[in-house]
């Protein structure tokens, strides 16, 4: 969110398209996953296009790119964890923790930053983020029972159709 002052959404939102490519490298090492030459070979194109995007040697390279980078990070750490964890806990019970710790870290932010929704339209975006937010997060916890992190991760660029849609109803 702080890199999102400094940053176009667009930006970000393409450097937040990293975390495939950090679950992919991730997946052999911590969770022993076979990772094709074919994948491999669409990770280096999806390195290639964060470059790209970040132009880290650029003028307009701003600090805030990290962030965004940090942030793809840890939603790989959380596709990891989430799959190692798939066949041990239960899927409620993995939506309960990752909702507590969010909330408690977050909480002290939120607050100091606190603005009242001006009108029922607000409410209604921060309640559909909400509901989006937790049925999305139940999907990706169920599916990773079924399936590789490595395997699903891709499946986020959806996030492209879902970001242009709330672009045009949002903004």
């Amino acid at each position: 969110f702080i890199a999102l002052r400094y940053l176009p959404l667009t930006l970000t939102s393409t450097l937040l398209f990293s975390a495939p490519i950090i679950t992919c490298l991730l997946a052999g090492p911590l969770l022993s996953e076979k990772v094709g030459p074919w994948r491999w070979g669409a990770i280096m194109l999806g390195f290639l296009g964060i470059v790209i995007a970040m132009r880290p040697f650029d003028t307009d390279f701003h600090i805030a790119s990290i962030l965004s980078l940090g942030a793809a990070s840890c939603f790989a750490l959380y596709s990891i964890m989430t799959r190692k964890l798939a066949g041990e806990m239960d899927v409620d019970i993995m939506q309960f923790h990752t909702g507590f710790v969010g909330v408690v870290g977050l909480a002290p932010f939120a607050f100091a930053s606190w603005v009242n929704p001006e009108n029922s339209f607000d409410i209604m975006v921060m309640v559909s983020l909400g509901i989006f937010g937790w049925l999305g997060h139940q999907f990706l916890t169920s599916a990773h029972r079924f399936a590789a992190s490595n395997l699903l991760m891709p499946f986020g660029y959806s996030f492209i159709l879902f970001l242009t849609l709330w672009s045009v109803l949002v903004f």
